[in-house]
């Protein structure tokens, strides 16, 4: 067995990657991600995996270095992507050994969905959500509450209206949206080229909706297709947006949209448990998946685990501050912020 460290410039060794995580891993392990955040933040890519004898792909771990002078020197799997770490944990050894042999750095966070690594301390407040989809119409309309199917019927009729192109106008809509929804959580927001690189690397694979009623702009989402699941990326309704249900009906449009595209799953996304968010998702009766983050201090050339608190849960106060700042003041440093913060 041997690690080695993909080039994302050789388009067959990343077709390899690309083919193996089709089969075995997530959208979050895509090479794509390369493009999105070392683009938009200059984070250094150190995707690696392991290869036998036969040069078959045997596991896959993505991560960035995130490195400022006396601030952070952390590798991390990934940030700013919900989950990620090692598809095949059993090759956690054969990692740990290349990383202290070939790269600098001070700490390791691992953002590993489902699967646990040997039995390391970890922290999982969070839980990611996917519906396996039902057949027809029919059985999906059943997952939704009474008043929420009420809702889709004014998609029909013209009152809530789904402008689905993907252009510039309809990329600046969302933003004007997510912009509001984030200052409502007090969660600085992405650079916009995060954005328009995130739309750039995943282009025929993304769809973005944009929902009005009554010529206003309720409601937004971005949805990612990768092997046979639409994963969520974000479901935005500003809370003074609510009563017109755009989420419900955003989530029913791409539920529905799924299945018309022969697609096996819908994945919800991530949420802290015991939020509103999860419990929304948790009646769908979609299956619950640990979001389960490790966390390692370099000591002494040996890596020690340790459990830290997740960023909401140490920088609280930060959120505190997000809310009372005016749009504007957030637009001009948010984007410098956020880079840290994931």
């Amino acid at each position: 067995m041997i690690v080695k460290w993909l080039n994302p410039k050789d388009s067959a060794e990343v077709q390899r990657w690309e083919d193996f995580v089709l089969k075995n891993g997530y959208m979050w392990h895509s090479s794509r991600w390369i493009d999105v955040i070392k683009n938009s933040y200059g984070f250094e890519d150190i995707y690696l995996y392991v290869e036998d004898g036969s040069g078959n792909i045997l596991s896959v771990l993505p991560l960035f270095h995130v490195k400022a002078h006396f601030f952070k020197d952390e590798l991390v799997s990934l940030p700013h992507v919900e989950a990620a770490g090692i598809v095949n944990v059993d090759y956690f050894d054969y990692y740990e050994r290349f990383l202290l042999e070939n790269v600098k750095f001070k700490q390791l966070r691992i953002y590993q969905f489902n699967e646990k690594i040997k039995d390391y301390p970890y922290n999982n407040i969070h839980s990611v959500f996917i519906l396996d989809l039902p057949d027809t119409e029919e059985e999906l309309k059943g997952v939704f509450k009474k008043k929420e199917k009420a809702s889709f019927k004014r998609i029909f009729n013209q009152e809530l209206e789904i402008d689905t192109k993907l252009n510039e106008k309809n990329i600046q809509r969302f933003l004007r949206l997510m912009k509001l929804k984030m200052r409502e959580f007090g969660t600085p927001w992405h650079r916009e080229n995060f954005f328009y690189n995130l739309f750039e690397a995943f282009k025929e694979k993304i769809k973005l909706a944009i929902c009005s009623f009554e010529n206003m702009d309720v409601g937004a989402g971005v949805v990612l297709v990768y092997g046979d699941v639409m994963y969520e990326l974000y479901l935005i309704v500003p809370a003074k947006f609510r009563k017109t249900r755009a989420g419900s009906t955003l989530e029913y449009y791409f539920t529905s949209m799924a299945m018309d595209l022969g697609l096996e799953r819908y994945s919800f996304g991530r949420s802290p448990k015991g939020s509103g968010a999860y419990e929304h998702k948790k009646r769908f009766n979609a299956g619950e998946y640990p979001l389960n983050i490790y966390s390692f201090d370099l000591d002494m050339g040996v890596l020690k685990p340790r459990v830290k608190p997740f960023v909401r849960e140490k920088y609280g106060w930060v959120s505190k501050i997000v809310k009372i700042v005016p749009v504007p003041i957030l637009n001009l440093v948010s984007g410098s912020v956020r880079k840290w913060v994931y």
